[in-house]
């Protein structure tokens, strides 16, 4: 079941978010062998992905801790800056190594503009 968290992010910057899933008892979730994949719509209906993020390319997990890092650059929330605010749809889906699949968190994203390059 996935927590609604919604991401307020700057077009030019890095946005970096970092989670710790725990198990029912308090403990850390060991994260080894795990995939990840996250991605930012502009809605739910829509086929363009407008920035995609997978381990090791954007999602980094320490797996001990059950500590996932998304990051997601300058470059990225550049591309889909607008001239005024942005704003859309995102998940993080989590592929445990017995095939067990989990959407870990999604809402809503916001982008706003840049002044300065």
């Amino acid at each position: 079941m996935s927590k609604q968290y919604n991401l307020k992010m700057k077009a030019g910057v890095h946005y970096r978010l970092r989670l710790r899933w725990y198990n029912a008892n308090g403990t850390p979730k060991v994260l080894t062998n795990v995939d990840a994949k996250m991605t930012l719509k502009s809605s739910y209906a829509s086929p363009v992905e407008l920035i995609t993020l997978t381990l090791n390319n954007g999602i980094y997990i320490t797996p001990a801790e059950g500590l996932i890092e998304i990051v997601i650059t300058d470059e990225q929330t550049k591309s889909i800056s607008k001239p005024r605010d942005t704003m859309g749809v995102y998940d993080l889906k989590v592929t445990m190594s017995d095939g067990f699949t989990d959407r870990l968190i999604g809402g809503t994203w916001k982008m706003t503009p840049a002044v300065t390059d």
